[in-house]
């Protein structure tokens, strides 16, 4: 059996014990110094090694018009000059090389401040602020190629007196046809398209408004619009505009 001594505690150890405060700072920092026993961990994660995003080998960077434009800049003006090339598009084989790409770029964080000019109504003239890369498209005549499992129709209404009844049958009604334009009067035009086949078709629609008109609810002349048909369905699109 083991025993243990008490030891007396003196009066004035007694009252010093408590009198202390046991909320000021010094107490507080002495308590945090002492070494916890315990402490309950949070859930633990393991990390391993994957090489190159979703790679488990070293990429391969075939060689492009981007990579042909880098080293020839890098030869003719160094790297302390800026570096822009259109061809970046092609140097898209992998998420490494993309990044690798972006890094080369000499595109800023944070974009200056862009001005935007309308260009004779029928465009717009920006004046960069900074570096920049500017995607277009660009419409050309082109050979038709009309297949005939896919319809289309196009109507001119007016929006404020679009319907009318039939004679022979007042019950029904049908779409006026514009037979004159009005200047300050709003018009306007829709296109039906229709899949005949027995198979979903994905088709691109391109719909302009008339020759010196001006959009509508819209702010563009001339627009491409991609739409998906299933068998046998139709999709219609509306665009509005007026003669000034």
């Amino acid at each position: 059996m083991l025993l243990q001594r008490s030891m007396p505690v003196s009066s004035m150890q007694y009252n010093n014990a408590l009198d202390y405060d046991y909320s000021n700072q010094g107490y507080a920092q002495q308590r945090h110094q002492i070494r916890q026993g315990f402490k309950e961990l949070e859930n633990t994660k393991e990390y391993c090694e994957r090489h190159y995003y979703k790679k488990t080998h070293s990429p391969h960077f075939d060689f492009n018009p981007f990579w042909s434009d880098l080293a020839t800049h890098i030869i003719e003006k160094g790297l302390n000059v800026p570096f822009l090339t259109q061809n970046f598009i092609h140097a898209n084989s992998s998420h490494t090389e993309m990044l690798a790409v972006l890094s080369f770029m000499g595109l800023p964080f944070k974009a200056g401040s862009h001005n935007y000019k309308n260009h004779e109504g029928r465009g717009v003239t920006i004046e960069g602020g900074s570096d920049a890369v500017v995607l277009h498209k660009e419409i050309s005549e082109g050979k038709a190629d009309l297949k005939p499992e896919i319809l289309i129709s196009q109507r001119f209404f007016d929006p404020k007196d679009r319907y009318t009844q039939q004679e022979d049958d007042p019950g029904v009604e049908i779409e006026k046809e514009v037979d004159q334009y009005v200047i300050n009067k709003i018009y306007g035009c829709k296109v039906t398209v229709t899949n005949v086949s027995v198979a979903s078709q994905e088709v691109q629609i391109l719909i302009e408004i008339p020759e010196g008109s001006i959009p509508v609810h819209q702010i563009d002349y001339t627009k491409s619009h991609t739409v998906k048909l299933p068998s046998s369905g139709n999709s219609t699109i509306e665009a509005h505009f007026y003669f000034p």
